[in-house]
Formats: structure tokens, sequence, C-alpha cells
């Protein structure tokens, strides 16, 4: 019961901050990390106890670069982060699981999961970083959050599957309010 609350909290949360960046037209960052973080560490833990292992990773990902943000601290790479190079392996994995799902379906969910977990980070690593605008930002969380949400179903992971639902939505919504 405890952890399906914080679950929900973390959820909760998660929409909030992303609601508040998809249809504002001037959004305070600052706090949007902050919330981020917040909401990350709860849904790390409430995935964790379930063992629903893609949420887990997708937001102990998010939680790290939340917490970068949050404390101002700017990472040095010595490569420059490329969108194309860090996206195409989503969409080979995401084909790969589609593929699988015709033979396993279990296993085809759970890769094409996986590319979404991917997705999911790397677009955020991608917008934390100023490589992507907020519109590509929503339009790889839309695809993120639709690719997660049958093996969140199978996992039983009803917070983090209806957090992707809405995710999605929010996303849909935000790129159709900012055309530009």
């Amino acid at each position: 019961m405890l952890v399906s609350l914080i679950g929900w909290l973390g959820t909760v949360s998660y929409l909030l901050a992303h609601f508040y960046l998809a249809l504002t037209h001037d959004p305070r960052v600052r706090m949007y990390y902050v919330v981020n973080l917040l909401a990350a560490l709860m849904l790390v833990f409430s995935s964790v106890v379930i063992a629903s292992w893609q949420a887990a990773a997708t937001n102990v990902f998010w939680a790290l670069i939340s917490l970068a943000i949050v404390l101002r601290y700017a990472p040095q790479v010595s490569f420059k982060l490329s969108e194309r190079w860090l996206i195409a392996p989503c969409v080979v994995l995401g084909l790969v699981g589609m593929g699988r799902s015709l033979f396993d379906f279990y296993t085809g969910m759970s890769l094409l999961g996986w590319a979404g977990t991917l997705l999911f980070g790397l677009s955020y690593l991608l917008f934390a970083s100023g490589v992507i605008q907020r519109r590509r930002f929503l339009w790889y969380n839309m695809t993120a959050a639709y690719a997660l949400v049958p093996i969140l179903y199978l996992d039983d992971n009803l917070p983090v599957f209806v957090l992707e639902l809405a995710w999605g939505s929010i996303s849909a919504v935000g790129l159709l309010r900012h055309k530009s």
C-alpha cells in the first residue's frame, strides 16, 4: 500500500511538472528539474520494489540529470552530443522489439519498452544539454511514453502505466500548442 502511494505521488508530481513545461510559454526551468528529481526518486523506489526495470532505469537516469541541473553541475564531455547518433539506437531497438513480439510477445514488448527507456533518457539528456528544443523534446517524450505502455501493463506497474498514458497525451497537446 505504501509503495503504491509513493508511486502515485511520483506520478502526479511528474505530470504536474510535464504539464507545466508542455503548456507554458516561459517555464521556470529550475523548478521543473526540482520536481522531476523528487518524482524520479519516488518512482525509482516503487518500480524497483515491483521489479519494473524499464521504469526504474528511466527514473534513475532522469534523477541523475535532474540532480546535476539542480546542483548547477555541467559535466564536461569530450564529444559533441548528437541527436542523430543518440536516437538511432532507440529506433533500431524499437523495431527489433516490434518484430520479436510476433513470436514472443512479452520479450518483444520488453525490448520496445527498453527502446522507450533509452529514448526517454537520451532525449532528457539532449534537452537538458540544450541540444534539442522543447518541441523536439515533447515529440520524443510522446513516442517514448507510448513505447513503454505495453510492458508497464504486462508488469502491472499501474502508477507508471497511467503516467505514460498521460505523459504521451500531455506531450501531444504541448506539440500542438508550440507549433513553431
